[in-house]
């Protein structure tokens, strides 16, 4: 069996609105609470809003305790998402699409067996809360080239940690 999380980079145009929100609060948590409660701006209501920001601080605190290993969490403004940014939004999205054999097969290569079934609630319960599915049905805009041969990419050593007992 492949799994989704494993297909290689994906860039954040694949993304919906709620999946972008997910993804710069990942990158923005080691500016603070602040900064990363600001990502979920994006969400309708303050309600949700913050509802979304303290399951997704479980969520974290449950990959620091039962992660299988640190998470690589790529860099504000990275064009492209980490093989790891992937898995995490691979897991919401099965637990908002309800399946179960696929939450349980993500969240398996995510966390600890151990931890699996706390990680996998606080999964289905963000997934609840958030407005729309992370993941666009139809796919995103072309990328368009920048100086002829290829397109220009920053230069990072490797993806920025997010979070320093989660992530590297």
């Amino acid at each position: 069996m492949t799994l989704p999380h494993t297909d290689g980079r994906c860039s954040p145009t694949a993304l919906t609105q709620s999946g972008r929100v997910l993804i710069e609060a990942m990158r923005h948590a080691r500016c603070g609470a602040a900064a990363t409660l600001a990502c979920f701006d994006g969400l309708a209501c303050e309600t949700r809003r913050r509802a979304c920001f303290v399951v997704f601080l479980q969520i974290v605190h449950s990959l620091a305790l039962h992660g299988r290993r640190r998470m690589r969490v790529g860099t504000v403004g990275l064009p492209l998402l980490t093989p790891d940014e992937v898995a995490l939004l691979r897991c919401v999205e099965a637990a908002a699409c309800e399946d179960r054999a696929a939450l349980a097969a993500h969240v398996e290569w995510v966390v600890r067996r151990r931890g699996a079934d706390e990680f996998t609630g606080y999964l289905t319960a963000l997934a609840s809360l958030l407005p729309e599915d992370v993941f666009r049905r139809s796919p995103g805009p072309a990328l368009t080239l920048v100086g002829g041969g290829g397109a220009e990419r920053p230069m990072h050593a490797a993806p920025a940690p997010a979070y320093p007992i989660a992530v590297t």
